[in-house]
């Protein structure tokens, strides 16, 4: 399978996507001083609220919380729910 780089595939696409989103989690994570196992109960919380939340108010806790695992999430959902 040949990559262009003009026009990456989806699987090339997909996987820097992760990569970023990876080295997202891990500077949210120390921001908010948490270990990777701490961190990861910490988002699945976050996920949770942010997506409990009405899309006006998503809004507004992003402009309180851009970083760390709280912003980490509320950018993950709000992104799925195409509010970004």
């Amino acid at each position: 399978m040949s990559v262009s780089l003009t026009k990456p595939s989806d699987l090339v696409v997909a996987a820097l996507e992760e990569i970023v989103w990876r080295a997202s989690f891990e500077l949210a994570a120390e921001r908010d001083g948490a270990d990777e196992k701490t961190a990861d109960f910490m988002y699945r919380h976050y996920r949770k609220w942010a997506a409990g939340l009405s899309v006006e108010k998503r809004a507004y806790m992003l402009t309180l919380s851009r970083t760390g695992l709280a912003g980490l999430a509320l950018i993950d959902v709000m992104r799925e729910r195409r509010e970004l």
